[in-house]
């Protein structure tokens, strides 16, 4: 370096570097503006844009009733219940049933007289039999009345299907005419529907018997199922076993 031109250089950082900041400061201005100019500085930064959708109130994104433009949330598909959420349903009753000490029969197909109540699982609880009969139907589904069809309203379609009540009733039939042949007909039982599927709505079903899982296992936590009457749940459990029908 050529120490003669020494305090040039000297000038030039004043000039270029320090000078800006020292402006800057005193006038509260970017140092980049005044060395660069506003718009090449703003350009070279990506500010221009950001102040610009700061001034106009938008934050770079246009709004539409309060939401921005290109975010408008998605219509939610519909589905039927998965084969891993009626597994996940069953696993819930085990799980209940073990942690209370009662015996669990799964899947709880009893055969009496050629007919089969299929049920998903069954629980012997120290006062009563529980049988669970599991349907897989999304969406929302209506409740009819009585003995009435049921609606099923998916993605906006919609379609009449059979109704669990009379279902549930005529497993309710099997399970007694089988606890009577076990040699317990004072046993009671009771069979419920469960609905299985993510985000299923029941309307009207609240003499129906019939829940979501979800509601389900809610329903289990009260006092009525943990009475003890007297009833040893594995001996019974296994007399009930004695009837089940397994798929070759």
């Amino acid at each position: 370096m050529d120490m003669n031109m020494l305090p040039v250089y000297v000038i030039i950082i004043l000039v270029l570097i320090v000078l800006p900041i020292m402006l800057g400061r005193r006038f509260g201005v970017n140092p980049l503006e005044l060395l660069l100019g506003k718009q090449t500085s703003d350009t070279l930064f990506g500010k221009r844009k950001k102040r610009e959708a700061k001034a106009s109130g938008s934050d770079g994104e246009t709004e539409t009733d309060g939401k921005p433009e290109g975010r408008k949330k998605k219509t939610e598909v519909q589905k039927n219940s998965s084969r891993q959420e009626l597994m996940t349903a069953i696993s819930g009753f085990l799980t209940y049933g073990r942690k209370n000490h009662f015996y669990c029969i799964v899947p709880g197909t009893l055969e009496h007289d050629g007919a089969t109540a299929s049920l998903a699982a069954l629980v012997v609880t120290r006062s009563r039999v529980l049988g669970f009969n599991c349907f897989g139907y999304g969406g929302t589904v209506y409740a009819g009345s009585g003995d009435e069809e049921w609606r099923q309203v998916l993605n906006g379609e919609e379609k009449k299907i059979d109704s669990p009540v009379v279902r549930n009733r005529k497993q309710k039939e099997i399970v007694d005419a089988v606890l009577k042949e076990c040699g317990y007909p004072d046993i009671p039982s009771e069979i419920f529907g469960v609905f299985t599927a993510s985000g299923v709505i029941l309307k009207d079903n609240r003499t129906t018997r019939c829940h979501t899982q979800k509601a389900m296992m809610e329903i289990l936590k009260g006092s009525r199922f943990m009475e003890d009457k007297g009833i040893d749940p594995a001996k019974v459990g296994k007399a009930l076993e004695v009837h089940v029908k397994r798929k070759a």
